[in-house]
């Protein structure tokens, strides 16, 4: 169960097309939630008058709270809000995604029925809005991951990427090429996407993914290369900055262009400084990294002296620290 709601819940806040807001609080929120000032933005909503009427700001507050991982109160709160907007598609996507969340932490018992109801309401917002893409991704993740007593139907998700692909052949190559990356045909998914690049070359989402499979595949000199593209050809902040990582992780990791991972991590870390962005602590840490490699140790461990402050890291990203305090104060100790 938790495998197939990672796949659906990991990063989807990337993926999140943001509503046109009134021109009087657009600028403002909207620049807040490219930072990921997520509790920012939930508190600034609070502020506004009725704000429960106006669905854009509605779902502007729906979305950060889901980032938060907020999800219980999300929950009961969004029972109220489908009551008030019964005709929003997003809503019912976001309400969707937050059901998986949950199902995703709950036990074995729970797990299924969460599953359940969040396929009902993700039904719901495809039929309200057919046209949405994200709508339709989401449809299709959770059929091709899901196992069949909570709903999975890789009959019915291959059915949905042939109708995504004739409307969208760029984003029905993607989930077809994510399906069989998932299923280890990895040559198989960069055929597609290469194909695919023909017609699109300066793509952002083909060259993330080509770029991706690369990397697993340890093809770090072009992966790096196509992060830098993508970097350059991005249109939004969250395409320009997750490219701005994967360069300073393929420095930090796979013996990269240091002064090019040095230059990404800090633009990423500026602007994320004081967020709710989830990789703060890992950026940190690549910069740290980047810096010992160049025996910069002063830099570096005034970087893990931030990192010790970091609370609720996950025990993977701990693991890592603790081994690279004892690399970095065995260098400093020779």
């Amino acid at each position: 169960m938790k495998q197939f709601c990672a796949y659906l819940t990991i990063g989807l806040f990337s993926v999140f097309t943001l509503p046109t807001l009134a021109q009087s609080a657009s600028t403002p929120l909207l620049s807040l939630m490219d930072q990921q000032k997520f509790r920012v933005v939930q508190t600034e909503i609070d502020k506004i008058t009725n704000y429960q009427q106006q669905a854009d700001l509605v779902l502007l507050k729906a979305k950060a709270m889901y980032s938060l991982r907020q999800a219980k109160p999300l929950e009961q709160w969004m029972e109220k809000v489908l009551t008030d907007h019964p005709t929003h598609a997003q809503l019912h996507y976001i309400a969707a995604m937050n059901k998986f969340s949950l199902a995703q932490e709950a036990n074995i018992f729970s797990a299924a029925g969460l599953a359940k109801e969040g396929l009902s309401l993700l039904k719901q917002a495809a039929a309200l809005d057919p046209a949405d893409l994200e709508i339709q991704r989401g449809l299709i993740g959770f059929y091709t991951s899901a196992p069949s007593i909570a709903g999975g139907d890789t009959e019915e998700a291959a059915r949905l990427i042939t109708s995504l692909t004739s409307k969208d052949p760029v984003q029905g190559t993607l989930e077809q090429a994510r399906l069989l990356a998932n299923d280890e045909k990895r040559q198989e998914a960069q055929d597609l996407i290469e194909q695919q690049l023909q017609s699109h070359p300066n793509n952002v989402d083909l060259l993330t993914l080509k770029a991706a499979l690369l990397s697993l595949k340890d093809d770090n000199n072009t992966a790096f290369a196509l992060y830098q593209q993508c970097a350059e050809l991005a249109d939004n902040a969250d395409d320009k900055y997750a490219s701005l990582y994967q360069l300073g992780r393929l420095a930090a990791a796979k013996n990269q262009d240091a002064a090019i991972g040095i230059r990404s991590l800090e633009q990423y870390l500026s602007f994320y400084q004081d967020s709710d962005n989830r990789q703060l602590a890992w950026a940190k840490l690549r910069l740290a990294q980047i810096h010992f490699s160049q025996q910069d140790f002063a830099k570096a461990t005034q970087l893990v002296q931030q990192l010790r402050l970091e609370k609720d890291q996950q025990e993977k990203f701990t693991d890592e620290l603790k081994a690279f305090e004892k690399q970095l104060k065995k260098v400093k100790t020779s």
